[in-house]
């Protein structure tokens, strides 16, 4: 077969007619057994709050077969949590040795890339209905396998160029019920009056993570394999540390199947990330044009800069600033950490008819506050670079 014809049979796979899915069977999102992996699997009765980090292609721009090998099993010993790197030390490739610094942290990988967010949002996608992703175009794979799964060089070639644009207004669109009980999002409207300007998917997957690992961390263990593995566990539990058991892996399971249990989680979804009512109370400021700003001094220059470019004495636009405390940690090229807090955009919203921009940074309290520096991260100003992107895109919508 030729790379143009695997190509396209891919395509055909990810891109089928929705047609051709049963509501009551998909969309779906389930584990494989780490039995495939793992004998046995040790389990700490407390569970560290997990962190995210995206791991770069090499210096040729592709994840090399140790990488993404590395990636499949730290992340297939999910059950493991901070105690990952004690069962993966000798096995750890050179590239990896920056994770014995963070021993006891609960860490994800995700694989990077520059040309979409796949990797860190493909089980926000699995929990759109299949006339969801068609409207905006999304892929309609039947692959929902968590945690995520290593890198696919044929993704960078199918996917759509605005994959990540298209995911996030579908996203929007699909959770905006839940969190405005109105309706669609940027349906302009006298009783609806908010336009989207940006979403940042990252403030969401790790809150679905969350629910997806309560869910399956109630499978049952594996039978073992055989009289040895189960000798070998007893023998083990009788030296382990206060707090830690030894036993088989977890079966597969779903953790939804169907268009129903998907819309469910999403309900649970924007529960979780709208404890508090964070953020449905910024929503109603917007609509009742009563926002006001909220916002850490640490980013006051950005947002004199911000204001001072899209001013205008024709069209006199409010903007105003407000943060989403304890959200959790996503390392990467658009987040920034400055001690132990790691910042990223979320979303900023448009008031046309009031002429009034709202803009929204999350912060979550991090352990891996010196990782960019391991990983190339640190010192590229996500947080300007992310004003800047909103500010052009205002100025379009309200032709400024």
């Amino acid at each position: 077969m030729t790379t143009k014809e695997f190509l396209q049979s891919q395509k055909q796979e990810w891109f089928p007619k929705s047609s051709t899915f049963d509501r009551n069977e998909y969309p779906v999102c389930g584990s494989l057994s780490g039995s495939f992996f793992y004998r046995l699997i040790p389990n700490p009765t407390e569970r560290h709050p997990p962190e995210f980090v995206f791991i770069k292609p090499d210096d040729n721009g592709i994840h090399s077969l140790a990488m993404k090998g590395h990636i499949a099993q730290w992340n297939m010993a999910w059950e493991a949590g901070h105690l990952r790197g004690e069962i993966l030390r000798a096995e750890m490739p050179e590239s990896f040795s920056w994770l014995d610094n963070y021993k006891d942290a609960n860490i994800y990988l995700l694989p990077y890339s520059a040309k979409h967010g796949y990797y860190a949002h493909q089980h926000l996608l699995n929990l759109l209905p299949a006339r969801t992703r068609e409207k905006f175009g999304l892929p309609l794979t039947k692959r929902g396998i968590w945690p995520t799964e290593s890198a696919h060089w044929f993704l960078d070639r199918i996917l759509p160029k605005d994959f990540d644009q298209r995911l996030s207004r579908a996203m929007a669109y699909h959770i905006w019920p839940l969190i405005n009980n109105s309706s669609r999002i940027n349906r302009y409207t006298k009783s609806e009056p908010i336009s989207l300007l940006t979403h940042n998917l990252n403030y969401w997957s790790p809150f679905l993570n969350k629910i997806i690992e309560e869910k399956l961390l109630l499978a049952s263990p594996t039978p073992y394999k055989n009289e040895k593995d189960r000798r070998n566990a007893v023998k083990q539990n009788k030296i382990m540390p206060q707090g830690i058991y030894m036993d088989s892996p977890r079966m597969g399971e779903f953790a939804w199947y169907g268009e129903d249990e998907a819309w469910e989680v999403t309900k649970e979804l924007v529960g979780l990330a709208n404890k508090d009512g964070q953020l449905s109370n910024i929503i109603d400021a917007i609509k009742s044009n009563r926002v006001s700003d909220d916002f850490s001094e640490l980013w006051s220059r950005e947002k004199e800069d911000f204001e001072r470019k899209i001013y205008s004495k024709r069209s006199k636009i409010k903007v105003s600033f407000v943060e989403i405390d304890n959200a959790i940690p996503v390392h990467g090229p658009t987040s920034e950490v400055h001690e132990d807090l790691i910042w990223e955009d979320f979303i900023a919203l448009l008031n046309p008819k009031e002429k009034q921009i709202v803009i929204c940074l999350k912060n979550g309290i991090t352990k891996l506050s010196d990782i960019g520096q391991y990983l190339g991260y640190a010192n590229h100003s996500p947080i300007s670079k992310a004003m800047t992107a909103i500010r052009k895109k205002a100025k379009a919508l309200i032709n400024l």
